[in-house]
C-alpha cells in the first residue's frame, strides 16, 4: 500500500510524519525518483505509542513548489488513535 505526503517545496526543512503505527519498506521523492532515508525517533520498545519519522529530503531534490513523497508500507495503513507522552 503507498501512502504519499506532501511537503511544502519552500520550505527547505526536513519532513516529519506522526501517529504511523505501519511499518515502512521504502520512501521516494516523486520529483527525482530517489530514494529518502527515514529515522524514528521517540519509540519505546513497550509502548504502542509509534515514534516520529522524520525525513531527510536533500537540498538538491527539493522541487520549487511542492514535495510529493512516496511511502510505501508492507501492510494496509494503520494510524495510532490513542493518547501519547508521559502525562495523559
Amino acid at each position: 500500500m503507498n501512502i504519499y505526503l506532501f511537503v511544502s517545496g519552500g520550505s527547505k526543512t526536513n519532513a516529519i510524519l506522526k501517529g504511523l503505527s505501519s511499518e515502512i519498506e521504502d520512501i521516494e521523492n516523486l520529483y527525482n525518483h530517489r530514494k529518502i532515508k527515514t529515522k524514528v525517533v521517540g519509540k519505546i520498545s513497550w509502548s504502542p505509542v509509534p515514534g516520529i519519522h522524520f525525513f531527510d529530503i536533500p537540498a538538491e531534490a527539493y522541487e520549487p513548489y511542492m514535495q510529493v513523497i512516496r511511502i510505501r508500507l508492507k501492510n494496509k495503513l494503520k494510524l495510532y488513535r490513542g493518547k501519547g507522552g508521559l502525562f495523559e
